[in-house]
C-alpha cells in the first residue's frame, strides 16, 4: 500500500498503526502512510489518538507521531523510557532519537548508565549520536572502551553522526588498539565521515 502511495488505504493503515498487535506490521504501516502524501489527515487522526483511554493506542500513535517529527508525542515517550518492558523501552529510545525536548539528553544519558540490557544500550547511544547534543559526548566516548564490540561499533557509529572534530584523536587512539575487525571498520568509517564534512566546510569557506 505504502509503494502504491492511493490515500484510500490511510484508513486501513491508521488502523494497524494503532491496533495491530504485532510490532512488525505495526512498523511497516507506519512506513506505509509516511509515503501516501497524506500527511494533513493522517496526523489529526494520530493526535486526536493521543487522548485515546486506551493506553496501547495512545503509545502507538506517539511512536507513529515521532516520524513525523511531532514534538507533542514526546511526553508520552518519556513515560515508555520507564516502563517495565524493554520492547516499549527499546520504542521510546528509538522514537526520541527523532523527536525530543531539551531534557532527553539528560534521561538517555541516565538510561545508558542504569540500562543492562545491551539491545536498549545500543539504541540509546545511537539515538544520542543522531540528536547530536555534545553533552552526550563523554558517555559515548566512554561506550568505546565497552567490553561488548556491539557496544563499541554504535559509539563509533554515533561519533560519526556528530562529526565533531573533537572525536577524532580519540577515535583515532581507540582504532589503535581494536582488536574486532567489524569495530574497526565502524571507527575508520567514522573518522572518514568526520574528516570530510570538516574538509567540506573548509572548503565552503574559502
Amino acid at each position: 500500500m505504502g509503494y502504491i502511495g492511493d490515500k484510500e488505504a490511510s484508513p486501513f493503515l491508521i488502523e494497524q498503526v494503532l491496533k495491530a498487535e504485532n510490532p512488525h506490521v505495526r512498523w511497516r504501516s507506519i512506513w506505509a502512510i509516511s509515503q501516501l502524501n497524506d500527511d494533513e489527515r493522517i496526523t489529526l487522526e494520530l493526535l486526536k489518538a493521543l487522548r485515546d483511554r486506551d493506553e496501547r493506542i495512545k503509545w502507538n500513535a506517539a511512536v507513529a507521531l515521532s516520524n513525523m517529527d511531532r514534538k507533542e508525542a514526546v511526553p508520552i515517550l518519556k513515560e515508555g523510557l520507564k516502563a517495565h518492558s524493554d520492547w516499549i523501552q527499546w520504542e521510546a529510545v528509538n522514537a526520541l532519537g527523532r523527536v525530543y525536548d531539551e531534557t532527553i539528553v539528560g534521561e538517555l544519558l541516565s538510561l545508558l548508565k542504569s540500562s543492562s540490557d545491551k539491545g536498549l544500550r545500543q539504541e540509546t547511544i545511537l539515538s544520542l549520536g543522531r540528536i547530536g547534543d555534545r553533552k552526550a559526548m563523554p558517555a559515548i566516548v566512554e561506550s568505546l572502551a565497552d567490553k561488548s564490540p556491539d557496544i563499541r561499533c554504535r559509539a563509533a557509529l554515533a561519533l560519526g553522526m556528530m562529526a565533531d572534530q573533537q572525536s577524532v584523536p580519540i577515535l583515532e587512539e581507540h582504532l589503535k588498539v581494536e582488536k574486532d575487525p567489524i569495530t574497526k571498520e565502524y571507527m575508520e568509517d567514522a573518522l572518514k565521515s568526520i574528516k570530510g564534512q570538516v574538509s567540506s566546510y573548509g572548503q565552503g569557506k574559502e
